[in-house]
Formats: structure tokens, C-alpha cells, sequence
């Protein structure tokens, strides 16, 4: 598997990386920026609160650090959007 180098990443790796990308594509387009955000955040919880529920059914091997990592995966592009609609002073170029 080519992706394999990904499982040894730590949470912080996890949270920069999400956080440079985040940034580069708030920067490069406010409206895809937005509508990732939009969509990207619902996503993310329902399959943090699908795999929670499927774990209390029946106990599997997943661990902490992929839902510390979901966790990250939702907070991230909510943080990141914030400080650029802070940055631009809630004014964004979409149309």
C-alpha cells in the first residue's frame, strides 16, 4: 500500500497538515473553501457518530487515536474558517 507512511502519523502531523491545506484552499477560493467546509464538517461527524454507535454495538480494534483523529478532522476546518472569516472581516469574494 503506497499510503502506508500515514498510520505513523501523530495527531499533531494530522492537525498541521489539515490546517496548511485548509489555508491553502481558503486562500486560492473563499467559495470551495466554504462549501468544503459546509459539507466536509456534517460528514465528518456522522461517520464519528456511525463508527461510535457501531462500536458500542459491537467492540472492534479502531482505538482512540482514530476518534481523536475525527475529532481533529471536524474542529480543524471549523477553526481554520473562522480565522478567515475573521481575516476578512466576514466580507468574502464568492460571486
Amino acid at each position: 500500500m503506497p499510503l502506508k507512511f500515514i498510520r505513523s502519523l501523530s495527531i499533531l502531523e494530522i492537525s498541521l497538515i489539515q490546517t496548511i491545506l485548509y489555508s491553502l484552499i481558503w486562500l486560492s477560493n473563499e467559495y470551495l473553501a466554504t462549501l468544503l467546509t459546509f459539507v466536509m464538517v456534517p460528514i465528518f461527524i456522522g461517520i464519528t457518530f456511525i463508527s461510535w454507535l457501531s462500536d458500542r454495538i459491537e467492540a472492534s480494534r479502531v482505538g482512540g487515536k482514530y476518534y481523536l483523529g475525527m475529532a481533529v478532522s471536524i474542529i480543524i476546518p471549523l477553526l481554520v474558517a473562522a480565522f478567515f472569516v475573521w481575516v476578512y472581516d466576514g466580507v468574502m469574494d464568492i460571486l
